[in-house]
C-alpha cells in the first residue's frame, strides 16, 4: 500500500478504506515503513476506533537489539534442500515461527504441499495473492 500510495493513488485508497465494512480486521505490510505509513494509518484506521494499529519494524538496527529475531541461511543443492527443511521442522532446530523465502511461487506451493505431508502446518504469501 506505501508503493501505491507513493505513485500519488491516495483518492484510490481512501475509496478502498471507505468500502471495508466496520469491524473487520486490516493487516497492512509494508517493506520500506517510510513516513507513508502515518498517511495509510488515517486512511484505514480511524481515530475513533479502539484498537490502534501496531506497528512491527523489523529494521537492521532493531532486529540486532531483538533476541528473539534470528536470521538463518543456508545454501544446499536442490536435490537436499527438501531434507533439509524436513530436519529442521521435524526436530524442531528452530524454536517459534519461522519464514521459508524461495526462488519463485511455484517453490512456495512445493514447499508447502511437502510440508504438509508431514503434518507441517504451513501458508503461501506471495504476490499473485
Amino acid at each position: 500500500a506505501d508503493l501505491v500510495l507513493s505513485y500519488g493513488y491516495e483518492e484510490d485508497l481512501q475509496s478502498i478504506a471507505n468500502s471495508l465494512p466496520t469491524g473487520v480486521q486490516k493487516l497492512m505490510m509494508s517493506a520500506t515503513l517510510r513516513t507513508g505509513i502515518d498517511t495509510l494509518s488515517s486512511l484505514f484506521f480511524s481515530s475513533t476506533e479502539a484498537a490502534k494499529p501496531t506497528i512491527l519494524d523489523l529494521s537492521a538496527e532493531e532486529a540486532a537489539e531483538k533476541p528473539t529475531l534470528a536470521q538463518y541461511t543456508v545454501r544446499t543443492a536442490e536435490e537436499e534442500e527438501f531434507l533439509l527443511i524436513y530436519a529442521i521442522f521435524k526436530l524442531q532446530l528452530i524454536k517459534g515461527k519461522v519464514i521459508v523465502f524461495v526462488a519463485d511461487i511455484d517453490r512456495c506451493y512445493r514447499v508447502k504441499l511437502f510440508l504438509e505431508q508431514f503434518g507441517i502446518r504451513s501458508c503461501v504469501l506471495n504476490s499473485e495473492l
